[in-house]
Order: C-alpha cells, then sequence, then structure tokens
C-alpha cells in the first residue's frame, strides 16, 4: 500500500487538496489521490462510517520516507493538513446530512463526518482520529500536530506509560482503534466505541 492515500467523494472536488499536495511534493513524498463514488445512505454507528474525505497514512511513511527525509517532512505534513480547516472543518466546508430514526443519534455531532485521519498501526489495525465538528482554526491545529506526534512516539515506541495503559483498557472493534483529541490534557486520547 502507498505511504499516504488521499481519499475524496462528492461533493469534495480534487482541487480541495491542491495545497497540500504542493507542500507534500516539495519534501518528494508521492501522495495517492483515489476519488470515490459517493456510496448513498449506510447503516452503522456513526465513528464506522468512512467520512467523505480520508488521509490514509500508511507504515511505510514512518519506516521510509521519514528515515529518508527527517523530521522536516513532518512539518510540511502539519502544514499541509492546516490548509484543509476551510473546506473540510470550517464554517464553509460542505454540511453532511445524517438520518435517523427517533432517540438514534444525538441533535449536535461531536465528530466530522466530513473529514478524518487513519494511519496503519500494527498486526493488522489501524488508527482512526476524530475530529470535533466544531473545533475553531486554532484547535483543529493542535489536533493535527498532536496526532502526528503521537503517530511519531508510536512507531518510535516512545508512548507514554499513561497512554500506553489507556490504549490496553479500550476496546477494538473492526481492527480500528479510535482516538481524538483532549483540550484538557493537551494530548491525543483513545475512544471506547462501546462504551459500558
Amino acid at each position: 500500500m502507498p505511504a499516504l492515500v488521499l481519499s475524496y467523494s462528492s461533493p469534495i472536488t480534487a482541487d480541495t487538496f491542491d495545497e497540500l499536495c504542493r507542500l507534500l511534493a516539495r519534501s518528494g513524498a508521492p501522495i495517492d489521490m483515489e476519488e470515490r463514488d459517493p456510496v448513498g445512505p449506510q447503516a452503522s454507528m456513526e465513528w464506522f462510517i468512512p467520512t467523505a474525505v480520508f488521509l490514509y497514512i500508511g507504515k511505510s511513511y514512518f519506516d521510509g520516507i521519514l528515515k529518508e527525509m527527517g523530521k522536516d517532512h513532518y512539518g510540511l505534513m502539519k502544514q499541509g493538513l492546516k490548509t484543509l480547516y476551510a473546506r473540510l472543518i470550517g464554517d464553509k466546508a460542505p454540511a453532511v446530512t445524517v438520518l435517523s430514526t427517533a432517540g438514534k443519534i444525538t441533535a449536535s455531532r461531536q465528530y466530522s463526518l466530513l473529514f478524518s485521519i487513519l494511519a496503519e498501526a500494527k498486526d493488522g489495525l489501524k488508527f482512526k482520529l476524530l475530529i470535533q465538528e466544531s473545533a475553531t482554526e486554532t484547535e483543529y491545529e493542535a489536533i493535527v500536530n498532536a496526532f502526528i506526534d503521537f503517530l511519531d512516539a508510536f512507531h518510535k515506541q516512545r508512548l507514554s506509560p499513561e497512554l500506553i495503559s489507556e490504549l490496553g483498557k479500550i476496546r477494538i472493534v473492526g481492527r480500528t482503534i479510535f482516538l481524538t483529541y483532549s483540550a484538557e490534557l493537551c494530548r491525543i486520547v483513545p475512544l471506547d466505541p462501546l462504551p459500558k
């Protein structure tokens, strides 16, 4: 699998990612673009529904690209992801419509159904970063920075004992470990998709 894949579907168009692609190209990192056909209605828990846009970061990004290009590439990745805020998270982002039977969803959604970031973990698992739908630009930058730093620490086996303990306590469903950003802790935290 390629190191970086940007997957998107209507109403998002390829030009949304011009700046991100330009920044990553400066570093020499290839990024594959994948336009998906709209899938229509889906029945699932919200966190499991593929967002209209997601960036997939493969293990080879950490094993290959970063070893060759060094930490400068992290800066370009963070900078590139920040360019997506206005079009995918901010006030100008397209709305995602959710239909449900009474009592199945909350009136206000906590996490974006438009954009998420996936990253390969180990043993066939993946991380899915759920991004707060109401995040301000400053909050979004903190989320992106914390997630990239989390992935760096994970692949270098330098996660804090506290975070390792937290990850060990959550249930893994669909081979996916859900993560989000805690403004209170100023770091990434795991989420249990099926809390008790």
